[in-house]
């Protein structure tokens, strides 16, 4: 009886202690907003290797947000999502509404809720869009949702006719398929994400733009652009949800 009662009592402690680290984490996990975790299906790796082929549908993948970027099954286009609808840009550049059954193989996005605005009134290339929004995040560690509404002096974007098995990894596809647009004075919104480093090979690391224009009808994956002026919103995330391809989807 009193080993028993010695084994429970250390126990009772080890319970105690685990406690201490283990409930505030808990706690702030139970309490942490939506709008600072972003889900992503698949990784950037997977579908340089060739993994191609959509699993999870666009219903599902709403559920986890109204904002972000990706492809479609066969990289059959460029998947742009804003204000909670999902658009398809074709190999003709032309955009179109998408079905909810359509499976992406890969797709970041998030509940767009901006935690940061500011304007941006002269002409920037991509890389110089870059740097002036790298000035003004708060933590370059974090992953952060961008959407840029505004006018746009020069754009080059691209996309990717739909691919035939067996599929080939995506750097070949994109050397022989792909198709650039260029477009001048042209109104619309970028969605795009910034990655840390430490995300190389999950995500790109850096800045992912995709664009749609103002009357959602054309876009494309961004290559080059030179702003005019906009609003810059960005949605700072501390959480990524990874959902590696499996065969059968439940939530």
């Amino acid at each position: 009886m009193g080993k028993h009662y010695l084994s429970t009592l250390t126990h009772a402690a080890l319970f105690a202690l685990l406690s201490l680290f283990f409930l505030p984490t808990l706690a702030f996990a139970k309490h942490e907003p939506a709008t600072s975790r972003v889900y992503q299906y698949s990784t950037l790796d997977a579908l340089l290797k060739g993994q191609l082929e959509g699993r999870l549908t666009l219903s599902e993948l709403a559920k986890n947000g109204d904002f972000g970027l990706g492809t479609f099954s066969g990289v059959d286009g460029e998947m742009v999502v804003v204000d909670g609808q999902f658009y398809r840009v074709d190999d003709h550049g032309v955009a179109s509404l998408v079905a909810g059954d359509s499976k992406p193989p890969f797709a970041i996005v998030i509940p767009f809720r901006a935690t940061q605005t500011f304007s941006v009134v002269e002409a920037l290339t991509l890389n110089q869009l870059g740097r002036f929004i790298d000035q003004r995040i708060r933590d370059q560690d974090l992953i952060h949702a961008i959407r840029i509404d505004g006018r746009f002096k020069q754009l080059l974007v691209r996309s990717v006719p739909k691919q035939s098995k067996p599929f080939r990894p995506l750097a070949d596809v994109l050397k022989t398929d792909e198709v650039r647009f260029e477009y001048k004075d042209v109104e619309g919104t970028l969605v795009g994400f910034r990655a840390p480093d430490s995300m190389s090979g999950i995500n790109v690391a850096g800045y992912h733009f995709h664009f749609i224009d103002t009357g959602r009808s054309f876009g494309g994956h961004v290559l080059e652009l030179i702003t005019d002026s906009g609003i810059v919103k960005l949605n700072q995330a501390s959480h990524l949800e990874l959902q590696l391809p499996v065969e059968n989807i439940t939530h």
